[in-house]
């Protein structure tokens, strides 16, 4: 009987398939990784409407999140999971045949009990198991081997652990004569290709149950205002839009959307990260990067500060969200700045000031225009243009200890803790 429902709904799907694709050929295009413009920008919005994007799209760029996301339709709805988008899976996410990441149809109206019957309360067993990191890590690869650019130790799981450690009382921030402590906590992609590590942050403090981390490594590149003009022409046709808080900002939606589903998925553990003024994930302000107590210098300026300086990853080194490799007016498309004899990039600062300061007229920007401070690859703060490719992402955020456990290692930055969603 279920061999015979399944051959009946593999036809029906074929069926609406070969319906639609006439129309789909002359109205839709194949979109896949690398692609932009208004095509891409709707097809991630009917996504989102479907429930396979936590937010609301702020950019027309289709990335690995993006692909991801398209592998989740077509698992959804039956389809082979390449992560393309052909013309004739686009006339599909538009039909009411669709189906969302809730498992509903579109076209069929959602139908509720006249009189639903009492939810019992849950019960929940005091020997639970907790939940295993892996479940926790969204698209985890195995444990890898640390690589030679910079020190990082991602860990495994031990076997026969039966529970893990509470954080609480464990976890400490900066101290002068012991320096940082190390955690894993979610994935990111790590390599050129995008495979995905688990991520190393530095506690950078403690205080009333949760803790400030920073990641170890500068993770990504983005724009703070998306522009699909250069950095010169955005800032000097005054172009981009105005902004008075870094909440405002494309980076802001950015990272409390594509990163942070990308980081730590939908799970328990999302929910363990503190929500404050700028989301759940966000670059550290000026007083943060030069707060003694985080172990940072309180100088802003200077020849080098060694406790602010971050290398990044293969993958944020090479990767381009603008999807193009000029700009219209022929400049190229610039990746993450690296300095001649330094293996450290900029990465973004919350810090804002007009470009009528004293000493930014070279910069080829206009009276009034903003600019966001950056973290220089010596380790001064200084700033760049909204517009700028090349400045790396180091988000920081903040972590509810109380609802997290310690699996394994010792706090090292060889042997970090590895984190988990934990609550006793």
């Amino acid at each position: 009987m279920l061999k015979g429902k399944s051959r009946r709904l593999a036809a029906l799907i074929a069926a609406v398939l070969l319906c639609l694709a006439a129309a789909a050929a002359e109205e839709f295009r194949l979109l896949q990784v690398g692609d932009s413009g208004e095509a891409v920008y709707q097809f991630k919005l009917r996504l989102y409407d479907l429930g396979y994007f936590s937010s609301q799209p702020t950019h027309s760029y289709f990335n690995e999140l993006t692909e991801q996301r398209v592998k989740l339709f077509q698992k959804m709805n039956g389809l082979r999971q390449d992560g393309r988008a052909t013309p004739e899976l686009q006339a599909l996410l538009f039909s009411d045949q669709a189906i969302d990441a809730a498992g509903r149809r579109v076209g069929e109206p959602s139908v509720s009990p006249e009189a639903p019957s009492p939810t019992p309360e849950p019960t929940v067993s005091p020997t639970a198991e907790p939940l295993s990191a892996e479940s926790l890590l969204p698209s985890a690869t195995p444990a890898q081997e640390s690589h030679s650019e910079a020190t990082f130790a991602p860990t495994q799981v031990p076997q026969g652990v039966p529970s893990p450690v509470p954080a609480l009382g464990v976890v400490r921030g900066w101290d002068r004569q012991q320096g940082y402590q190390y955690v894993t906590l979610g994935s990111y992609p790590y390599e050129e290709d995008g495979t995905p590590r688990p991520v190393l942050w530095k506690v950078l403090g403690t205080e009333n149950g949760q803790a400030l981390l920073m990641s170890a490594l500068i993770l990504d590149t983005q724009q703070v205002m998306f522009s699909r003009e250069s950095y010169y022409a955005a800032m000097e046709a005054h172009t981009f839009r105005r902004i008075k808080s870094f909440a405002e900002s494309d980076l802001c939606a950015w990272m409390n959307g594509e990163m942070l589903d990308t980081l730590v998925g939908f799970g328990y553990l999302r929910d363990a990260l503190v929500e404050g003024p700028y989301g759940r994930l966000y670059p550290l302000t000026t007083t943060q990067m030069t707060t003694t107590a985080y172990g940072f210098n309180p100088n802003i300026f200077g020849k080098s500060f060694p406790d602010r300086v971050a290398e990044s990853t293969p993958y944020a080194k090479s990767v381009n969200h603008i999807g193009l490799d000029t700009w219209p007016e022929g400049r190229p498309v610039k990746r993450l700045y690296l300095e001649p004899g330094w293996t450290s990039s900029p990465y973004w600062v919350i810090g804002f000031k007009t470009s009528s300061v004293s000493g930014f007229g070279h910069e080829g920007a206009g009276e009034g225009d903003t600019w966001m401070q950056l973290c220089g690859y010596n380790g001064h703060i200084s700033w760049g243009g909204f517009a700028r490719t090349d400045v790396g992402v180091r988000p920081a955020l903040t972590l509810d200890l109380r609802q997290i456990g310690i699996l394994s290692g010792s706090g090292t930055e060889s042997s970090p803790w590895a984190l988990t969603y934990y609550v006793e």
